[in-house]
């Protein structure tokens, strides 16, 4: 959680206020949800051909860049 935590320490951000967007379920999602920030699963396709189920807890899962560009305009 650390790591998170200075992230927002240095964006100025409290941990509820920050969106992680990471292709890693365990270190980015995991991670993040942990550490207090909203997490989005970057589940493309040709990197995660086997569907899993992203953690509870988890706000966004996407395809690509594309979905998450889309999400935040």
């Amino acid at each position: 959680a650390r790591i998170f935590h200075e992230a927002c320490r240095v964006a100025g951000a409290q941990p509820a206020q920050v969106l992680h967007v990471g292709d890693d379920l365990l270190l980015d999602v995991h991670g993040a949800l942990q550490a207090g920030l909203r997490a989005a699963w970057l589940a493309r396709p040709q990197v995660h051909p086997v569907r899993v189920t992203p953690p509870e807890g988890t706000h966004h899962v996407l395809g690509d860049l594309h979905e998450l560009a889309e999400l935040v305009l």
